[in-house]
């Protein structure tokens, strides 16, 4: 209890000098649908995995300027994306961490930091996920049927998964 109000604190401390350098506030919406979350801050900005409630973390790592965010951005938007999803969403997200991201330990560390305001944390394999849709999506294929994957429509399944792997 005193552990989690120490950690609570000296993260308050670090929230509040890093936010001394903002621009700007850190502004969050939701994507279309409630899919997806944009996050803007100190005219850099960023799309983040949200499939309501679920959280996809191991999604934030670059800014669209092609800039990487730091561990210390990271940690910051972490805590300003769960305040927001329980805010306006009304319920405290899931986590998910895809078990090969070279980030996986840094955001399961966060996530125990974070345990009050998270629902749940998921583990998985991004590629296992991958193969388990394109062997749904394949019997498509032999109905006959084509599959649009972003603005390209594929007729088989090796540009399925060449067109998919460009959407993880």
């Amino acid at each position: 209890m005193i552990a989690d109000l120490i950690n609570f604190l000296v993260e308050k401390h670090r929230r509040w000098k890093y936010k001394e350098d903002y621009e700007e506030e850190a502004k969050i919406k939701f994507g279309p649908r409630n899919i997806g979350l944009q996050f803007k801050t100190k005219g850099k900005e960023t799309y983040i995995d949200f499939n309501y409630p679920i959280l996809h973390v191991t999604s934030i790592g670059i800014w669209d300027n092609g800039e990487v965010i730091s561990d210390t951005e990271k940690a910051l938007m972490f805590i300003d994306l769960l305040d927001y999803i329980y805010n306006y969403a009304g319920t405290k997200a899931t986590i998910s961490i895809d078990i090969n991201h070279p980030d996986k330990e840094f955001w399961e560390s966060k996530c125990i930091r974070q345990k009050h305001n998270i629902k749940e944390v998921i583990l998985f394999d991004k590629e296992v996920e991958l193969q388990k849709q394109i062997k749904k999506i394949s019997v498509l294929f032999d109905q006959g049927k084509t599959v649009t994957v972003g603005d390209i429509t594929v007729d088989n399944i090796v540009d399925l998964e060449k067109e998919l792997r460009k959407h993880i």
